[in-house]
Formats: C-alpha cells, sequence, structure tokens
C-alpha cells in the first residue's frame, strides 16, 4: 500500500489572552517579584504564596489544605531538639496516637462526670 500525501498542514498559535489574562499574569508576575523577608524561611513562605498548585492563581497552601496541625508538628519536632533522636514520620505517628489518647481519657471523663458512674466511661471507651 502506498500513502497518499495531502495538503501540507497548517499550524496555528492560540489566541492571544484577553486583557483579563494580561492583568492575571501581571499578577503573577508581581507576586514573584516580592522579596522573601529574610525572617521565614524559603519553604514556609512557598506554601503561604504557591501559584504553582492553581493556575494563574496564587493560593495560601497551609490555608486551602489545612496544614496548620502538620506545620504544628514540624515547629514541636524542631523545637524539641527531636530530629536528633527520632526520625521525622515517627514523632508525627506519636503526635497523632498521643492526641487520640487525650480525646479518649476526655469521651471517659465526660461520660463518668454526666452519669456518675466509671462504668459509662468504660462503655463510651469501649464503643469508641
Amino acid at each position: 500500500m502506498a500513502e497518499e500525501e495531502g495538503p501540507p498542514v497548517e499550524l496555528r498559535q492560540r489566541k492571544k489572552p484577553k486583557s483579563s489574562e494580561n492583568k492575571e499574569s501581571a499578577k503573577e508576575e508581581k507576586i514573584s517579584d516580592i522579596p522573601i523577608p529574610e525572617r521565614a524561611p524559603k519553604r514556609v513562605y512557598e506554601l503561604t504564596h504557591n501559584n504553582k498548585t492553581v493556575s494563574l492563581k496564587t493560593i495560601n497552601a497551609v490555608q486551602q489544605m489545612s496544614l496548620y496541625p502538620e506545620l504544628i508538628a514540624s515547629i514541636l519536632y524542631q523545637a524539641t531538639g527531636s530530629n536528633e533522636i527520632i526520625e521525622p514520620v515517627y514523632f508525627y505517628i506519636g503526635i497523632v496516637f498521643g492526641l487520640q489518647g487525650i480525646y479518649v481519657t476526655a469521651l471517659f471523663v465526660t461520660s463518668w462526670l454526666m452519669s456518675g458512674t466509671w462504668l459509662a466511661g468504660m462503655l463510651t471507651v469501649a464503643w469508641f
């Protein structure tokens, strides 16, 4: 079988952006030109001024993805000097289990105080 050659294919460029899109791209350029404060670490700045996740918009990834607990855990990890003792993932798992323990204890105490018997607290913890 012989291949037939057709007319040459013309490549076209996309339409140029409208004026509102130009304003958004100008905003993006202005945001990227903002100097990073010396006090804030670069990684935290990148999390709060991210324009790679959502096209043409700058979002606060910490707020959008609810990363506040993870940031607090990372600050605790650095502040306590645990980085020399334990791996970050195990530190995070310890925090999660510790908070769950506090939650279950609070359930037990609340149930005990409301019912007047520790058996209700034990039942609450068992059902949880």
